[in-house]
């Protein structure tokens, strides 16, 4: 029997962890955060939620917590991801 040995997990983020990582009074702030970092970035998100996390975070955080997600984005903490149907077999 041969073993194969699996390459690093990346992790998909949905709206409700993103937005409790940018808002530290979030009560799933510390959990989602010692959950992302047992992982590798970059984290997943599906492009279908990014307006709404952008909408979330511009009205309850602001545009800077809104700039702060995109500049992660950017950066390469996050990576959007298209799912269609080979994603989800």
């Amino acid at each position: 029997m041969v073993v194969q040995e699996l390459g690093p997990i990346e992790m998909t983020l949905d709206t409700s962890v993103v937005f409790a990582l940018a808002n530290q009074k979030d009560p799933d702030h510390k959990r989602s955060r010692e959950m992302v970092l047992k992982f590798p970035t970059p984290y997943l998100i599906p492009t279908g939620i990014l307006t709404e996390i952008a909408w979330l975070l511009e009205q309850r955080l602001g545009l800077y917590a809104l700039n702060a997600f995109l500049n992660d984005i950017q950066s390469g903490i996050y990576q959007l991801y298209r799912i269609n149907l080979i994603t989800l077999v």
